[in-house]
């Protein structure tokens, strides 16, 4: 078993997508399908010779990164084909989607290219080919919302209804979209449907490093506000303008439960949901999560982020260095922020929800916040794993590459809290 690069709950941000609406046209100026063939199929070190990379990505890579992600990506199963590329534009930036069919999971192989002809970034991206489901019994409704970088998402609301609760949904660490796509599963798209089968709206949309990784990648000054907090009061302002909407809760999974508290100080939400929050700070997590892996087979993956974890714990590279795919200002603001002492000051209800066989965030987390957080709700659930589908840690990252959907327990204990505080 090899693993996956979103797995382990870091920010790669210079191999960021780009989500731009896309075009029936195939790539000519860039052989992206070519790219992307020799990449999953043939000499992939090869690549760094025959085509031109930006010095950003050049030094996200190292000299074996194009290695590594292959080998990752075999996780996915054989490789059956490769399809034809599908190109957009994003800012200055040049996006070839190329869908790829494996034996166990399709995605899309996004490339994004530079004015310039260099690659800017490479990521792996929700498959084009997928069949949309029949949604035409709720009210989904397309929105945008925000200042200068204009966030897209997804308002799902309860049909035939005239108020509602609203719960709005952010997302963990790394460029994930609206439904926190991770292998073949969607938690959020699947937590959307449920609670507005129970009476409840939800507004889940795209980061913001999903929409735009060129910006986020190339700013020095980039923090948890700009990944997160930002976007998250602009959501909450958005929602709040509407007359349909009678209470509004906020929801963070993994970071985007950690960050919580920092949300907390600029809106007045009605209740906070945490679900699977880490309590401890990221290096020890990260090391944690290293020492767990390790049991099983990786190739050598897990090697590459020891040095870089050293680096960080010693604050000793320079401000424009990337470290484990973002630059100083990030860490200082990430390892420098106490989020029990911040959740602490939050006079609205709060409810803490863990899967215990969770190995990325784990019951001493949850412990943590039980401990310090003592008037919140706590729920834990014995055979739920990170993103709260059945699976158990003896699996290992196995576990997120099975088709399942998000717990009803856990949506019903949701919709209940919501309900219960909702006045």
């Amino acid at each position: 078993m090899r693993i996956i690069r979103f797995l382990i709950v870091i920010l790669l941000m210079i191999s960021l997508v780009a989500c731009a609406d896309k075009k029936d046209e195939s790539s000519t100026a860039f052989d992206a399908k070519a790219f992307t063939e020799t990449l999953l199929a043939g000499d992939a070190a090869s690549l760094y010779s025959t085509y031109s990379f930006t010095d950003e990505m050049i030094a996200a890579l190292g000299d074996d990164g194009l290695v590594l992600l292959k080998s990752q990506l075999e996780a996915l199963g054989e490789l059956e084909s490769v399809g034809e590329a599908k190109v957009s534009e994003s800012s200055s930036y040049t996006v070839y989607s190329v869908p790829c069919i494996h034996s166990y999971q399709n995605f899309d192989l996004v490339i994004s290219i530079d004015a310039d002809g260099k690659i800017a970034g490479i990521v792996m991206g929700n498959y084009s080919g997928e069949e949309v489901a029949d949604l035409s019994f709720l009210n989904s409704q397309e929105v945008t919302f925000g200042n200068a970088l204009k966030i897209e998402g997804t308002l799902t609301l309860p049909k035939d209804e005239d108020s509602y609760p609203c719960v709005i949904f952010l997302g963990g660490s790394g460029p994930s979209d609206r439904d926190e796509t991770i292998g073949p599963n969607k938690p959020f798209k699947d937590l959307a449907l449920g609670l507005a089968q129970r009476g409840i709206a939800s507004l889940r949309f795209d980061k913001r490093t999903y929409l735009y990784p060129a910006e986020c990648a190339n700013d020095l000054d980039f923090t948890l506000a700009d990944e997160i907090v930002d976007d998250a009061i602009a959501a909450y302002e958005f929602i709040k303008e509407r007359k349909d909407i009678s209470a509004v809760y906020i929801l963070g999974h993994s970071l985007g439960g950690q960050v919580l508290p920092l949300v907390a100080k600029e809106v007045e939400a009605d209740g906070y949901i945490y679900l699977a929050a880490p309590a401890r700070d990221f290096l020890t997590l990260l090391k944690e999560q290293l020492a767990f892996l390790s049991d099983f087979e990786t190739d050598g993956v897990l090697d590459t982020y020891y040095d870089d974890i050293k680096r960080l714990e010693d604050r000793t590279f320079a401000d424009d260095e990337l470290v484990l795919g973002a630059y100083k200002t990030y860490w200082q603001d990430l390892l420098n922020y106490d989020q029990i002492k911040e959740a602490e000051k939050i006079k609205a209800p709060q409810l803490f929800l863990q899967g215990e066989e969770d190995y990325q965030v784990t019951l001493t987390d949850f412990a943590i916040w039980q401990e310090n957080i003592p008037d919140a709700t706590f729920i834990s659930y014995p055979n739920l794993n990170h993103i709260f589908t059945e699976g158990s840690k003896s699996e290992g990252p196995d576990s997120y590459l099975r088709k399942a959907t998000f717990s009803q327990e856990v949506i019903d204990d949701i919709a209940t809290f919501v309900k219960d505080n909702a006045g």
